[in-house]
């Protein structure tokens, strides 16, 4: 059974009696017409449905059809009911069916599909209820006084990237998927396009500065750092590991500590597995300034060898 709620001021739109005029209702649990000519298609029921209306009588519906309302627009299931004098636009069914949502304010009312968030239908409040006035094809000044249109006052004839870029700025800097979905925008998009502002802006800090030191050969520069402590240490009982990169190659090596304090032993063997198995010196070090790399041990034995650099990190 169908019903919507029969203390609604059916009363106050006697006057928005009109083909194209639809009571919005959010009560209604299907949309109702009493205007066999709206339907642009229909079928007869084989099981009618009753319908319960203001009076509290029972009235059966068998014939149910799509109302095209625009040319874009179209209720669905929309049932045909010859004793009401009125068309229904259930709200709960044309949210549903178009996948829309629905704003109300005091004074009108506003349907915008979820997507695109293009508004596609608008209703007036008038003597307490909203109606949904559709627009004639000589007259559309409810649509173009609340809906505003959206054009694209562009040069066609300047270059792709120039005017995707300026859309782009125009609207907001919104994304390329949501400029998709607007029609006078689908001619200018690019896949190439990027945003440099809007790449910036999602920066959670600037980037670091060019750095000034430049090697030419392997082992003239290693970044060395330590990792942790760790809450969950490994299956060898590790809770840190050091690292180390050679800046011109870009080879890293990767140490797993049980203590801080074994950073100096670890440093001095990877001294020596340089010296040994590649042939070469380490010109300098490059490390923030931790306790366990300026510890006496450690630096006892690389000042006399390489050159060391605190770091700018």
């Amino acid at each position: 059974m169908v019903s919507f709620d029969p203390h609604s001021h059916i009363s106050c739109a006697v006057s928005h009696n009109a083909a194209g005029s639809w009571i919005i209702n959010t009560v209604a649990s299907d949309h109702m017409t009493f205007d066999l000519s709206l339907f642009s298609n229909t079928k007869t029921l084989s099981t009618p449905i009753s319908i319960t209306l203001p009076d509290g009588t029972l009235k059966p519906a068998t014939i149910m059809g799509n109302i095209p309302l625009t040319s874009t627009l179209t209720l669905q299931s929309v049932l045909y009911i010859p004793d009401f004098k009125y068309n229904l636009l259930s709200v709960d069914k044309f949210l549903t069916d178009n996948h829309y949502c629905g704003i109300f304010y005091p004074s009108h009312c506003v349907f915008q599909d979820l997507s695109t968030k293009i508004t596609v239908a608008v209703g007036q409040k008038a003597g307490g209820l909203y109606i949904l006035d559709l627009p004639s094809k000589d007259n559309s000044s409810l649509f173009s006084s609340l809906v505003p249109s959206f054009s694209v006052p562009c040069n066609k004839s300047s270059s792709s990237t120039a005017t995707i870029d300026v859309l782009h700025a125009w609207l907001g800097h919104t994304s390329i998927s949501k400029m998709q979905h607007i029609s006078d925008c689908k001619p200018y998009l690019s896949d190439t396009f990027t945003c440099d502002t809007c790449v910036v802006a999602k920066f959670h800090r600037l980037p670091f500065n060019t750095s000034s030191i430049s090697t030419t050969k392997a082992s003239q520069l290693i970044h060395m750092d330590l990792w942790a402590p760790y809450r969950v240490p490994s299956v060898t009982g590790a809770k840190y590991f050091l690292t180390i990169v050679d800046d011109f190659t870009r080879t890293t090596w990767t140490f797993m500590l049980q203590d801080k304090t074994q950073v100096a032993f670890t440093s001095k063997s990877f001294y020596f597995m340089i010296e040994t198995q590649f042939n070469a010196k380490i010109s300098s070090i490059r490390s923030y300034n931790g306790t366990e790399f300026i510890q006496s041990s450690c630096l006892d034995f690389f000042l006399p060898k390489v050159f060391y650099i605190k770091s700018l990190w």
